[in-house]
Order: structure tokens, then sequence, then C-alpha cells
């Protein structure tokens, strides 16, 4: 069987991490970088000058490119490494027939604003790309452990049990343990709504609030995230697989979570546009809130959690008395 041709899209940290994971083990890649300082740094010195910036990266093994098209052309598998509210941005000028026969596997966190999909229904109704050729990648993980050479759990899921194996073999060495699985619309749904779950964790911790609250919030999480899935897409899954639980305790509780400390910014008083721009990075648990709670709010699923973030950063709820209501109405 013939060696599958990869190229990734992103340049951020989880973008930047992938590509260590995959050069590592001896993938040559094309790499699309669209950051032009980004790529100038990875050409001249090997490194991500904004992302990772310690992380030494082997470029004997990277084709570097600034244009998504050539990148596609070059694969045979696209792994899709972007914030998800760049993606239709990205993708919609690429014609369709660029994108026939081809893999696309995403390891985007997220729900794209405006379409209220996960990427992998994006590019499914969008890209018509067939349902056997999506997979997508979990964890928990967090790319400045993956990067520091931390043992680390993924797992590649998708319906074609084949593709999301291929995809496990191709992630996997010492530290970085992988399995396949196929639930891969459970597990997007379950990593947009512990990021949200996340930023109420930190809010709390920005007001003040400690461990006991957090040890609440995260019980009520796993209960508010089975609901979820449940409604939208049951199915046979153990809720408090690493795959779902564990995912969300590290996104709640590890220092790397950007959804936590978005929160805490929230939480101490910052406004939402203040904490984007002085945190330099995207909380997927941001874009993502108003689709749960519109796709919630369709189902008839009941979700304290998640409505009193989206009624703190989207109705002018103020933190304080929104965690308030909170710790009330989970008693």
């Amino acid at each position: 069987m013939k060696a599958e041709r990869i190229a990734l899209t992103g340049d951020g940290s989880w973008a930047t991490a992938l590509v260590h994971v995959l050069t590592t083990n001896g993938q040559d890649i094309t790499w699309h970088v669209r950051t032009p300082h980004i790529l100038t740094s990875v050409r001249e010195k090997s490194l991500n000058c904004d992302y990772l910036g310690s992380l030494s990266l082997d470029t004997n093994h990277i084709k570097l490119t600034d244009n998504l098209e050539e990148a596609i052309e070059s694969c045979d598998i696209l792994y899709v490494v972007i914030p998800a509210a760049f993606i239709h941005q990205m993708f919609e000028g690429i014609p369709k027939e660029k994108l026939k026969g081809k893999k696309i596997v995403s390891a985007v966190k997220g729900m794209l604003p405006g379409f209220y999909v996960t990427p992998c229904t994006y590019f499914s109704e969008q890209c018509d790309i067939p349902l056997n050729n999506l997979a997508f990648i979990s964890g928990p993980s967090h790319a400045e452990e993956v990067a520091m050479g931390r043992t680390t759990y993924l797992t590649a899921l998708s319906i074609d049990q084949q593709l999301a194996t291929t995809i496990a073999n191709i992630l996997r060495n010492e530290t970085i343990i992988t399995r396949p699985a196929a639930d891969i619309a459970g597990a997007e749904y379950a990593t947009v709504l512990k990021n949200i779950m996340a930023l109420s964790v930190g809010i709390c911790h920005g007001l003040g609030h400690g461990d006991n609250l957090t040890a609440v919030l995260v019980a009520g999480a796993i209960r508010e995230i089975e609901a979820f899935l449940n409604k939208k897409v049951p199915g046979e899954r153990n809720i408090l697989d690493y795959l779902y639980t564990g995912d969300l305790l590290v996104t709640c509780y590890s220092q790397f979570s950007r959804n936590r400390t978005f929160g805490n910014m929230i939480g101490k008083g910052y406004s939402v546009k203040s904490a984007q721009m002085e945190m330099n990075m995207i909380a997927e648990g941001y874009n993502a809130v108003p689709a749960i709670i519109d796709i919630a709010g369709k189902l008839g699923i009941n979700m304290p959690i998640s409505e009193t973030v989206y009624n703190i950063l989207y109705k002018s709820v103020a933190p304080r008395s929104g965690i308030q209501q909170l710790i009330v109405n989970l008693h």
C-alpha cells in the first residue's frame, strides 16, 4: 500500500505541535502557513516565532507554502488545524473538484460562526466531502505538553474505521498513544462543550471562587454534555471515557487552557474585546456558545452552565450576578 501524502494547514500552537509529531515520526509534509512572518521564521530559523517558540522543527521533512490550493494538490490527507471561525473564509474559494478524493482530518475544537455546525459537518455539507473521507482528532491534549514530549492520549475518529486506524497509526509514537474510534460527531460536540465549560470555570476563578465550586461545575458539566449528546447525536458511548470527561478535565483545570484563561479574564472584569486582544489566541468556546444555545433551545435541552456563559458573554449579564444565579441553579 502506498504511503499517504500529508499536508497540514494552520500555524498556531496546536498546528505546530502536530507538525512536530508528524515530522518526528518521519512523515514528509506540506505545511500551509498563512501568516507571512511565521512562514519566514520557520523557513529561516526552524521555529514558529509566535507559538511554541522554543520548539525546534525538523524542516528536512517540511515543504512550506503560503498557498492552500498548492497544499491540497500535494496531498492525500489534509489536516485542518485552524480556528473554526476562519474555516469558511479559507475554504469558500477552493473549487470543490480540488478537494475531490481528499481525506480531511479536522483537529479543530469549535463551531463555525453563522453556520452553527462543527467543522466536519461543514466540510461534508459545503465542500461535498463524503463522510467516510472525514476524520477528527481529539485529546485530552494541550499543544504545550505535546511539544514537551509529555505522554498524551489521542483518539482518531471516523465512520470509516480504516481511515481512523490510518490516522491513529500516523500519529502514534513513544509519547503519543493513539486509538481509532467511530463517534466522530459525539466527539466533535464534546470538545466544543468542554471549552464552554472551561469558560465557566475561568469566570468563577476570576471572581475569586475556588476548587470547591470548580468540582461542582465539572460534575454539572459532565451531566450537561451527556444530556446534549444524547439528544443531538444519540448513540452508545461512555461519557466517563477520557475522550469526553478526560478532555473536559484537562481543559477546566490546566494552566494551558486558553478557554479557562479567557474566562478568568472575564471574571476579573475584562471586556470580551480586551481579553481577546491580550490573549492573542482564539478561545473557541466564545464563538461556539451561541450555536450550542441555539441547538439546545430547539431540542429542549436544559443547559444552565452554557446558558450562564452565553448570558455573560453575549447578553451583558454581570459575571458575579450570572455566576451567583448559576450557583443557585446547580444546587
